[in-house]
């Protein structure tokens, strides 16, 4: 098991609408573990994979570790904004759509020109 730790913890007061999000980052997108908060609101995005009878190889490891840290480089703000901040998770939703909404406009109008 590979896990990694932000820096910080979910407030109190915060749990639900961490995890509703988080939950919506597991189901919805492609980063190979879980993000999941702990009854003390440690945040942790975790993989496993079962290595019993073999040894791991470096590029494996290199792997998980590289997913991680690409869910926290692409989305660490949005998760330090629910764990932190008195921003709802409908919210943060509300705004990651639109900010997609965006992005797909985007990469229309460049498929379009090429």
């Amino acid at each position: 098991m590979l896990t990694l730790y932000p820096p910080y913890k979910v407030n109190e007061g915060k749990y639900v609408d961490a995890c509703m999000l988080f939950n919506y980052f597991n189901n919805d997108y492609l980063f190979g573990g879980r993000l999941a908060v702990g009854d003390d609101g440690t945040i942790r995005h975790s993989q496993i994979i079962d290595v019993s009878d073999t040894e791991p190889s470096k590029n494996l490891i290199k792997n998980m570790l590289g997913n991680a840290i690409e869910l926290f480089k692409q989305y660490g703000e949005t998760i330090a904004l629910v764990a932190l901040t008195k921003k709802s998770y409908e919210a943060i939703r509300e705004e990651m759509e639109k900010r997609e909404e965006i992005e797909r406009g985007r990469n229309g109008d460049d498929q379009e020109e090429g």
